[in-house]
């Protein structure tokens, strides 16, 4: 039996190795050859991620967006009394319909560009020569969405509807916290059953400040989605702005505990849970573990699993120490599930046995010396 056989079997003995990996056939790399798909890089940590790459712009946008309530101020000519603003509400097209003016596209516009805007569409159509036309923001329409999980105060938050993204979310609740790991489970709603009351009233029926109303009926099919976001791949990968609606929840996972298994020719065998805000190495756990237990130690062997699931195989990667020490793809970074094995050698063996003659040598001429 060769030395890895004699090793993974070893380590299945004892349970080292994880449930998925029953039979125990591997396959073996050298640390050199190891293809880049088996290697592991160091996982972002909540702390390294930039929310503010993923946000909209969160509660403090005044950008103008489908379904916001616009006070439009409209002065012609010599006109010196001040009218009533026309409360208007921008569909969901992005378009407000002006009395006299017409349709006219104020989606995405900062509420000074939708004041030019209306203007400019009032004198290209003729209806007037010199309008001065001011639009304010009379009520933004809003999304209620639910923080819960490792965020610093969760709960239910009212979020600007053109700035409602998950990264706003998780602001307006705190903050991720020091638990908190990059993946994300959103709750998404239907929108199968939202209506216009256009449908279900006569025509020119308003509500209040000449709202159009609007009406929501739960559809046969209407059912929530589920949706995982990895906010640490979304932010890398410059996919920001992870849109939410009314009524999405929000679920911030805490991170998973990841630890790593150390054993074979080291003075303190065990198992060590690795951080989140530096990678580990072979060396470095070799280090946790007390350093190895034989100054001519020198084969390492880290299992790893290659995938999860049943039927899936460890890889065996090997590696020597020494050139750990100086050359950088022999020094291994390691990830969850790793297990390092300082494996014992002929080297190692005739130094054991020396170390354990000169020991019983020493120790029975220090009793002769005493009689």
């Amino acid at each position: 039996m060769s030395a890895i056989s004699r090793s993974v079997s070893r380590l299945c003995l004892f349970g080292l190795l994880p449930a998925a990996l029953t039979g125990c056939q591997t396959t073996h790399y050298k640390a050199a050859d190891l293809p880049s798909h088996l290697r592991r890089s160091a996982d972002v940590s909540a702390s390294q991620i930039q929310l503010s790459s993923l946000a909209s712009g969160g509660g403090r946008t005044t950008t103008i967006g489908p379904d916001d309530l616009l006070a439009v101020h409209v002065v012609v000519g010599a006109e010196l009394d001040s009218h009533e603003p026309h409360v208007v509400q921008v569909s969901g097209d992005g378009a407000v319909e002006m009395p006299v003016i017409g349709q006219v596209r104020v989606s995405g516009l900062e509420v000074a560009e939708a004041s030019r805007a209306i203007a400019a569409a009032a004198v290209e159509r003729g209806i007037y020569r010199q309008p001065q036309i001011t639009v304010e923001m009379h009520k933004q329409a809003s999304n209620r969405v639910v923080v819960l999980g490792a965020v610093g105060a969760p709960g239910a938050y009212d979020l600007p509807r053109s700035g409602s993204d998950v990264a706003s979310a998780i602001a307006a609740a705190g903050g991720l916290t020091d638990v908190a790991g990059p993946e994300v489970e959103v709750l998404r709603q239907s929108r199968s059953g939202l209506i216009t009351a256009a449908k279900k009233t006569p025509p020119n029926t308003e509500v209040g400040d000449g709202v159009t109303q609007v009406a929501y009926e739960a559809a046969a099919n209407d059912r929530p989605l589920t949706e995982r976001i990895n906010l640490a791949q979304a932010g890398a990968a410059g996919g920001g702005n992870q849109r939410l609606d009314d009524r999405d929840v929000v679920m911030v996972h805490p991170k998973d505990k990841r630890v790593i298994h150390v054993t074979g020719l080291v003075e303190r065998p065990d198992q060590f849970e690795l951080p989140d805000d530096q990678p580990i190495r072979v060396l470095d756990a070799l280090a946790l573990a007390g350093g190895v237990s034989s100054p001519v130690a020198d084969r390492v062997y880290v299992i790893r699993p290659e995938a999860e699931g049943p039927g899936t195989q460890p890889v065996v990667i090997e590696l020597s120490i020494s050139k750990a020490k100086h050359v950088g793809n022999e020094n291994l970074v390691l990830g969850p599930g790793d297990l390092v094995s300082v494996e014992q050698t002929v080297a190692t063996t005739v130094i054991d046995t020396m170390r354990d003659f000169f020991r019983i040598t020493m120790g029975v001429s220090s009793r002769l010396t005493a009689f």
